[in-house]
């Protein structure tokens, strides 16, 4: 992380801070909406390091240098999600590769892990579908979104 003045875990460690002190029944509903979406965007950008990591990681065979069954299943257990969401996860940030916006959207904690696979599996078979379902997940559901990719693919 070339040019970072905070490390990883200096933005951790200050955040595990910040959500100890949290005191949510004292906040103003604005201060309480506001926190949200920002800690949305925190979590969001969050999902996108942890996908593309696990893809490095899935690449340098450390789920079979461990002796696990698949790079799911050693996601599954490094992070304790599911390995259906860890799955998903891995096939995510294969597909960022043909999907430069949805990576962009993704990183900067626009797109949900959800709505960035949705987006990105439809854009491998239709490249050119990218900015319509950007667009369609600024303003739709999940599911509707969901529902457009599954059309696509």
């Amino acid at each position: 992380m070339k040019g970072s003045r905070l490390s990883v875990a200096d933005i951790r460690a200050g955040l595990q801070d910040l959500v100890a002190s949290l005191d949510v029944a004292s906040l103003e509903l604005a201060e309480a909406t506001r926190l949200l979406e920002e800690f949305s965007v925190v979590n969001k950008s969050s999902c996108a390091a942890m996908s593309l990591l696990a893809l490095r990681l899935a690449d340098c065979g450390v789920a079979k240098r461990s002796g696990e069954r698949s790079d799911a299943d050693w996601l599954a257990k490094k992070t304790g999600e599911a390995v259906g969401v860890c799955r998903s996860a891995l096939e995510t940030a294969k597909n960022l590769n043909s999907s430069p916006k949805t990576d962009g959207a993704f990183r900067k904690g626009v797109l949900s892990s959800k709505q960035a696979n949705a987006i990105s599996s439809a854009v491998v078979v239709s490249p050119t579908s990218e900015d319509l379902l950007l667009k369609m997940a600024e303003h739709q559901s999940l599911k509707d979104l969901q529902d457009q990719c599954d059309r696509i693919k």
